[in-house]
């Protein structure tokens, strides 16, 4: 823009001077001086408006990230409240209580929660944990979600027995947002990662059944015209 301005400011003066018939030196300097000060007028404003413009980009993006800061942190205590209760959720105490109400003769010492009251606490993290700025916070809290929401998988697949895994899941939920609260490094969290890789493991191990399965069914009925029993 600054450039442009003083390239036409320049093309002004060539055409003022060309029209102008004065031989006289003094009255030629004259005019290019006063065109000389004018461009520089314009140049001067030009550069004064872009320095004011990024002087108020830089004031707004200061403002966004300390509002986005702040937003997040007083989202992050809210995201941890709806882990932990969550993971509570898989306790042995919990899974206790919840047999007390069952029949006598059921005779489980734990009884599992409904997938509906865990995805209550979850899945209300989840919302809140999009106004967390930090990317590590964010992804830390979509890996702690997937585990609880899947922990039979997990079982299933060789995990922890649910009561462990939520105390293991609420310690990492605890170091992350506890050291995310302070402005600490934020340390690994190896139990939660290993837990949703082994929830990865088993659904690609069903697939891949689910796949053969499939394939000897088109396999049997391309044969015999009937697809084969489970």
């Amino acid at each position: 823009m600054v450039v442009s301005l003083g390239t036409a400011g320049l093309a002004f003066a060539v055409a003022v001077l060309r029209d102008i018939r004065v031989s006289d030196a003094g009255v030629q300097g004259a005019i290019v001086g006063g065109l000389a000060g004018v461009i520089g007028a314009i140049l001067g404003a030009a550069v004064g408006a872009l320095n004011t413009r990024a002087a108020e980009e830089r004031r707004w993006q200061h403002e966004e990230q300390t509002r986005r800061r702040t937003q997040g942190e007083e989202r992050a205590p809210e995201v941890r409240k709806e882990l932990l209760a969550a993971a509570d959720l898989l306790s042995a105490a919990a899974g206790a209580e919840r047999s007390k109400k069952l029949p006598r003769s059921h005779g489980v010492p734990w009884e599992r929660p409904d997938v509906a009251d865990i995805q209550r606490h979850t899945q209300r993290a989840a919302d809140l944990a999009v106004y967390i700025p930090e990317g590590r916070v964010r992804t830390f809290t979509k890996m702690a979600v997937k585990g609880l929401e899947n922990w039979d998988d997990a079982n299933d697949g060789g995990a922890d027995e649910p009561w462990i895994m939520a105390d293991l899941v609420k310690d990492e939920v605890n170091e992350v947002f506890g050291a995310y609260g302070r402005g600490d490094e934020l340390p690994d969290a190896p139990y939660v990662v290993k837990l949703v890789a082994g929830i990865d493991s088993w659904w690609d191990e069903i697939s891949q059944l689910e796949e053969e399965h499939r394939q000897r069914e088109l396999e049997a009925k391309a044969v015999t015209g009937k697809p084969v029993k489970a």
